[in-house]
């Protein structure tokens, strides 16, 4: 199966992180390397979802860990089904049946026995996770949220190192505050005076890194989902949670 960083055709469907899924469930490095990139992408609001269901941080870090050590053993990957639903609710679904099995069982294994390494920063996560909003937020919201977050924060990462390859990274930073705000908020003269510019010019160029952040935005959305047709119901789904968030 092709990689996912594979070039794309013109106007071709990018491969979802459905992909990923699928050499999961194969054999030998290929699996051990989506394995590595389904952990590296979605173990936070895993273990975001597991802290706030009460669980302290030490549990958190077992069980995300348990978590992701069955993925990898494909006790759970197996039975994913790109028909039933997103990739988000797949990984939820897992991890709540993860949960409860954990819970019944009366004699785990003793912490990092015979474990699988799982690239996870765990001093990173507890950092994250304490300046998360101090609300009420459900885990599920909070799950959800940090997955909304995580997508756009690889958005902004894809689009930020393409400035820095061609040494244009202080340009990225001036502007990327102002990528999601509204076409009249941007203080372009502002803006224009900081880049040594004109405010014609330097309106012209937040609006092309607009389209430009917006393109990638709906290229990292079509990869969470099956088909072409659920992109735009996922990029409305993506604005309302960050907006509840």
């Amino acid at each position: 199966m092709p990689s996912d960083k594979s070039p794309q055709p013109p106007h071709a469907f990018p491969t979802t992180h459905w992909s990923l899924v699928e050499r999961a469930r194969g054999g030998g490095e290929p699996a051990r390397l989506a394995m590595e990139e389904i952990c590296a992408r979605y173990w936070y609001p895993i273990y975001a979802f597991i802290r706030r269901r009460g669980s302290d941080r030490q549990d958190a870090e077992d069980l995300t860990q348990g978590f992701f050590e069955r993925l990898i053993r494909r006790e759970l990957i197996q039975i994913a089904d790109r028909d039933k639903g997103r990739l988000r609710n797949l990984l939820l679904d897992a991890l709540t049946c993860h949960l409860t099995d954990a819970h019944r069982r009366a004699h785990a294994e003793k912490r990092g026995a015979g474990a699988i390494p799982i690239p996870i920063e765990w001093d990173d996560a507890e950092h994250r996770y304490s300046v998360e909003p101090p609300d009420e937020r459900d885990p599920e919201k909070l799950y959800l949220l940090t997955w909304a977050r995580g997508l756009l924060t690889g958005v902004r990462e894809r689009l930020r190192a393409a400035f820095e390859t061609n040494e244009r990274a202080g340009l990225f930073a001036a502007i990327e505050p102002h990528l999601v705000a509204e076409e009249d908020r941007a203080p372009y003269r502002d803006l224009a005076a900081q880049l040594g510019s004109t405010e014609g010019a330097t309106r012209l160029l937040v609006m092309r890194l607009r389209r430009k952040f917006r393109d990638l935005l709906e290229e990292e959305v079509a990869r969470t989902v099956a088909e072409p047709a659920d992109i735009p119901a996922e990029l409305a789904w993506l604005r309302g949670v960050l907006a509840e968030g």
